[in-house]
């Protein structure tokens, strides 16, 4: 039975990967166009997730745009994501000397001097523009690069991403484990490397902290804080953005470690820092972020009694 699974895993994986090394071989223009217009499709047919787009844009916004930029800002968010699915295709084709064609790197300078230290540097990203996009500094960088990632349930798209990911030079660290991760990111960092981490996704609140995102307190992972406050690494952004000449790849100053003299406080208010930096470059670039994501579905209090009713939110 074993034998048989990891059979057919390896075959999906096999039509994976052919499939999207067949839609890497489109022009650059083509794959753009296909792309942009698969997500147009997409935002007309699945309104679930339109309807979630758009709460979500409500909820951060409120009144600062109309309703006819929230339907526009929707629309994009799902061209967006029709061209990453797309670019995925072109970037395993990428060669490597081509970066400079296809990516524009800002803030060299905040990296450099973040390695420059000593103790290796923690990555601060999400989930912006084609995130993907991320692993080439892996690639552009004399550094050794490591990705935290969550796996996916799919073990055969797991494994495509495990490979596609490493493409550039990038080391992969599972967080499945949380315990077995934390050590590893702990030893590359003590061994000077830089280790990327997402951090722009809800989480169950007993595994975070609450912290503002858009004016709204939301569970937010706590883990880079707290690897912070133990290795005194020094924290950097990096998002990318999608341009009309390729992708932009920038790289923010250091987020100093603000001590408090209280380990619980220094976790809040250091997290709180990485939230504002996150939603600095979304309030950018807001039609690049994945707003699929229930990123407010959690609330920071428990309503007593408890209604026998399940009580209608903004996605219901």
């Amino acid at each position: 039975m074993l034998k048989m699974k990891r059979m057919s895993e390896d075959i999906a994986y096999a039509f994976v990967v052919k499939c999207l090394l067949s839609v890497g071989l489109l022009p650059r223009n083509a794959s753009q166009a296909f792309g942009s217009g698969f997500g147009r499709l997409w935002h007309f047919l699945d309104v679930h997730h339109r309807r979630i787009v758009r709460a979500n844009l409500r909820l951060a916004y409120g009144d600062e745009k109309s309703e006819a930029e929230i339907r526009r800002i929707s629309r994009d968010v799902f061209q967006n994501l029709g061209n990453l699915i797309f670019e995925i295709g072109w970037l395993m084709r990428l060669n490597p000397q081509k970066f400079g064609r296809y990516f524009k790197v800002r803030g060299w300078e905040h990296y450099h001097n973040a390695l420059k230290k000593g103790k290796g540097a923690l990555v601060l990203t999400a989930h912006m523009g084609n995130w993907e996009t991320l692993l080439v500094i892996s690639g552009m960088s004399s550094h050794p690069v490591n990705i935290v990632y969550r796996p996916l349930d799919s073990a055969p798209l797991n494994r495509f991403f495990e490979v596609s990911r490493s493409r550039f030079g990038g080391r992969m660290i599972s967080a499945q484990r949380s315990s077995r991760a934390m050590r590893k990111i702990v030893k590359r960092l003590y061994n000077g490397e830089c280790v990327g981490m997402l951090m722009d996704q809800s989480v169950n609140y007993k595994k975070g902290v609450f912290a503002e995102f858009f004016d709204r307190v939301v569970p937010t992972n706590s883990g880079m804080a707290i690897i912070a406050r133990k290795t005194r690494s020094p924290v950097i952004p990096l998002f990318s953005a999608r341009t009309d000449k390729g992708f932009l790849l920038e790289f923010g100053e250091e987020i100093p470690f603000t001590e408090t003299g209280d380990k619980t406080k220094d976790i809040e208010v250091n997290t709180q820092a990485y939230n504002d930096a996150i939603e600095s470059f979304i309030r950018r670039y807001p039609a690049q972020w994945f707003w699929v994501h229930r990123r407010w579905k959690r609330k920071p209090y428990c309503p007593w009694p408890r209604s026998s009713k399940r009580s209608k939110g903004v996605y219901d």
